[in-house]
């Protein structure tokens, strides 16, 4: 049973896709109330998402592997479930490919780096 307080946010499903392994720290730090899981690589991310569930994948757009546009076309596929819980993190150093992806992609479902505690829990309660 939970006897937590209504005020008390639930802890939510956090996947982080990033291959900056300092940015995952980060934001395990960050979101210490939450359940943080990170991945390096989009090719784990896909291993993961294949067959996790996420309230919230925190997703870098600019991959070493795979793109974040590249991740968010296989999960239209596998994870469609999924693909409105995905918040794309950007660096700044955009080709034109990523500026058109991000035109399509709601304002509120992106952030720029670097990124204050206050703007990634005001993206998170989106879907608390």
């Amino acid at each position: 049973s939970n006897d937590a307080p209504d005020t008390e946010a639930r802890t939510m499903r956090v996947l982080v896709i990033d291959d900056e392994p300092l940015i995952g720290t980060t934001l395990r730090i960050l979101l210490d109330d939450h359940d943080v899981e990170v991945v390096t690589s989009g090719r784990a991310a896909q291993e993961v998402l294949a067959e996790g569930s996420f309230d919230v994948i925190l997703c870098d757009l600019m991959l070493d592997d795979l793109s974040g546009m590249d991740l968010s076309a296989w999960l239209d596929e596998a994870r469609p479930d999924l693909t409105e819980h995905v918040i794309y993190m950007t660096g700044g150093a955009f080709t034109e490919d990523a500026r058109r992806f991000l035109r399509e992609v709601p304002k509120q479902r992106q952030l720029e780096k670097p990124f204050s505690a206050s703007e990634i829990q005001a993206v998170l309660s989106q879907f608390a």
